[in-house]
């Protein structure tokens, strides 16, 4: 496997990052059996986000995770942040506010059963976001070490 810098961050990313979309229907077993599988071909970027099956993923992953013998600190965990999904046939919306962010990688924290997540992605470009307050955000989450 090949390993790429994730930008200027340092982390050395697998090229190949493993999306973690659809694991919802999958059972415990079958998921640890993907993470470990991965991991064994090189594979140390995973990705995520909070919508993914009402978090059900993160869910799933967190569970997977604790039941592996995959080493936290030698994997990268991604997960995004932004869209709230529409409800009764509304068109959902994006929301980049400080509260939200906060609010949901706190909660992505706690189903996944992190303390921290490697990267936090804003997920889809919304040209009507306030990037000093996306900014002040990140950088208060990277003080409290939620993300690295």
């Amino acid at each position: 496997m090949r390993y790429t810098e994730l930008g200027t961050s340092g982390l050395k990313v697998s090229e190949i990052a493993l999306g973690l979309m659809r694991i919802s229907t999958k059972n415990k077993e079958e998921v640890v059996e993907l993470l470990e599988t991965a991991v064994d071909l090189g594979i140390n970027f995973f990705d995520l986000a909070d919508i993914y099956a009402g978090g059900v993923s993160e869910e799933k992953f967190g569970e997977a995770l604790a039941a592996s013998s995959i080493d936290r600190d030698k994997i990268i965990v991604q997960t995004k942040s932004g869209i709230v999904p529409g409800k009764d046939g509304q068109k959902g919306m994006f929301d980049f506010s400080k509260e939200h962010i906060l609010k949901t990688l706190d909660e992505s924290l706690t189903r996944m059963k992190l303390d921290y997540v490697d990267t936090l992605l804003l997920h889809r470009p919304d040209v009507l976001m306030d990037p000093a307050e996306v900014a002040e955000t990140f950088n208060q989450l990277q003080d409290r070490k939620s993300v690295v």
